[in-house]
Formats: C-alpha cells, structure tokens, sequence
C-alpha cells in the first residue's frame, strides 16, 4: 500500500480534478465529480485533506462539508474549499459549514501547495493535541462530575483573582472550557493589538476573518456547529457546539455569556494595573535618576565648601604674617582678624544653609 499522504480532491469538472492532480503530485491523488463521492470514499477509507469544490450539482460543497462534520471520525479531517467566489459572506459561509480553509479559483499552484502543507501540518499539530486531551479526558470526566457544570464557572470566577497577565488569564478561559468540553479560540483586543489563544495552539486560517465578523454582531452569535460571545476586551468562538443537545447547548450560551463577562472585566482591570505598574516602575527609575544626581551635586557642594574654608583659612595665615610688617597696634590686629573670621563664619552658615 502507498505511504503518501491522501487526498481527495473533488470537484465535479474533469479539468479543475486534472489540474489539481498534477499541481499535488506529491501526494496521492483521489479524484471524485461528487459531494456524494467524497461522502462514501471518506467512510470507507478517511483521507488525510479534502479539497472541495464549493458549486457542485445535487450537493455542493457547503453541504458535504456539513455531512462530513455530522460524523465523528470524519470531524478532524481538514476541509479545504475551492471557489471562483471570494466575497466574505463566501468565507464566512465556508467556515460555518465546517471548512477549515479556502483556495480562490483558478488558483496558483505555489499558493495552493503551501496552503495544503500549512493544512496538513496544522492535522498533524490537533492530532497531537487530541491525543493529549484524550490523556486527560478521565481527569477532566472526574472533575465534570464532582463539580458541575455552574461550578466550573464559579471556579473561573475564583481562578481569575490570582491571574496577573493577559496569558495566565487565556489559560484560566480554555481551562474552563476544556472542563465543558469545549473547542475555542479567544481573542482579546487590547488597545490595538489583538492577541489570539485557543484550545489547541492551532488557529484556523478562516478565523481571523470570523472574528472580525462577529464583533459586528451582537453579544451572542450563532454560526452552525460555531458560537461566539463578544464583549469590548473579549471575543470567545466555540468551534464544537453539541448540536446534537439542544439543552446543553443552552447551557452552554449561559456559561461562555458568563465566563466571557468575568474576562472582559478581568481584562479591563488589568490593563489598569499594569498601566499603573509601567508607571510606578518609571517613577522608580525618575527618583533613582535623581537620587544620583543630589549625590553628586552634594558631592560638589562640599568640596566647595571645604575649598572656601581653606581659602579663609590661608587669608588669616597670610593676615598673621603681614602683622609683623604693618605696625598695627594689638587691638586693630584683633580687628582685622575678626573681619576675616567673621566672613569665614558667614560663608560656612551659608553652605550649610545650601546643604
């Protein structure tokens, strides 16, 4: 059997299915004209990426896209969609129908080889993560039943105190939603800049878009097996949402509604806190930059000081000699010497009054 990677590339003109086979001739090509076609050959043997043209006949590929997400084994593998049509409304329609990325024809072969490494290599990372969540699944089971679902949320709001960054507070969302069972991505805006988290590390190529499109939308957003809640610091998607609960699914809008509320608040408080951080630790650096300059110019100030009183000093010395010379009696010697010291005096209660 053939070890390449397989994909199956379905569109329902010859020409478009030809072009693609030689542009991934790397790969191992299956060629199919229908969304049924791509629906039984993914049952019987599931590739590793679907290429899938968006306007077929009888089903297109929203539609197939739709079926594939409908069943669990076949949920994980990367949808691609391929279409003359790149409006946003397009995109937005591709991504809620499940797809994972989307290829605008005709298409360049550089561009479509990239974007199939990038999709199989982003397979390769939720794979990896999956089998990391199936690890803990028993753990996280454990904690589902002891503490319910109110009581995850009551445990975020708690957890949040102890968050001092925008990461440990994302940890703190996908920590919560995990204990749901939920799939998210979270983005915060934070004055321009926009900062991006998710369950797995992965993000979806078509979700920078849908984030933008959301934060349109209202507080709470549907799109298919999709979610979103939108506050002013915080957007949360919910790319798994159990459809087929509709009771838990309510459940769920009430719980992200509530947890995106605790971090939008948290997020709010703590660009206070850093701003009032960034601040105190420039006011250190102010008064320690100052605290050096006192030192010096106390530094400077008393080396004058000490420099006038041996100015003074050798005045009275000269004073004492020139006695000798002057023939002044000894009470306008005493004169003169108390004129000098008293200026000596003067000078002295002066530097101290600078210092």
């Amino acid at each position: 059997m053939s070890n390449k990677i397989r994909i199956l590339c379905v569109d329902d003109e010859e020409f478009n299915r030809l072009m693609l086979e030689n542009a991934l001739q790397d790969y191992e090509c299956i060629l199919l004209e229908s969304g049924q076609a791509c629906l039984d050959e993914a049952h019987s043997n599931p590739p590793d990426l679907i290429l899938l043209d968006v306007m077929m006949p009888d089903m297109d590929g929203l539609e197939t896209c739709r079926k594939l997400r409908e069943v669990a084994s076949l949920q994980h593998i990367p949808v691609m969609f391929l279409s003359s049509n790149q409006t946003l409304e397009d995109r937005l329609n591709g991504y809620t129908a499940g797809g994972d990325d989307y290829v605008t024809k005709p298409f360049e072969t550089d561009e479509l080889l990239a974007k199939v490494k990038s999709s199989l290599k982003r397979k390769e990372l939720l794979d990896i993560a999956r089998q990391d969540a199936m690890a803990a699944a028993s753990s996280i089971s454990e904690i589902m039943t002891s503490m319910g679902e109110m009581s995850t949320v009551v445990n975020f709001f708690q957890n949040t105190f102890t968050c001092k960054s925008y990461e440990a507070l994302a940890k703190r969302i996908i920590q919560a939603h995990q204990a749901l069972g939920l799939d998210v991505a979270i983005q915060f805006i934070i004055d321009n800049d926009k900062l991006h988290y998710s369950t797995t590390g992965v993000d979806s190529p078509l979700e920078d878009s849908v984030f933008e499109y959301v934060r349109t939308k209202g507080r709470l957003v549907n799109c298919g097996q999709r979610a979103a809640v939108n506050y002013p610091f915080v957007t949360i998607i919910i790319r798994n949402m159990p459809q087929d609960n509709p009771e838990f699914a309510g459940r769920v809008r009430d719980h992200i509604a509530l947890i995106g509320q605790a971090a939008d608040s948290k997020i709010k408080a703590l660009k206070s806190d850093l701003l009032i951080k960034a601040q105190r630790e420039e006011l250190i650096q102010i008064v320690g930059q100052m605290e050096k300059a006192l030192n010096v110019i106390d530094s400077d100030y008393k080396g004058q000081q000490q420099l006038s009183a041996s100015i003074f000093s050798t005045v009275v010395d000269t004073l004492e000699e020139s006695f000798i010379s002057m023939g002044l009696t000894e009470q306008q010697e005493e004169f003169q010497r108390n004129v000098i010291l008293s200026a000596e005096e003067q000078s002295k209660n002066l530097f101290d009054a600078g210092l």
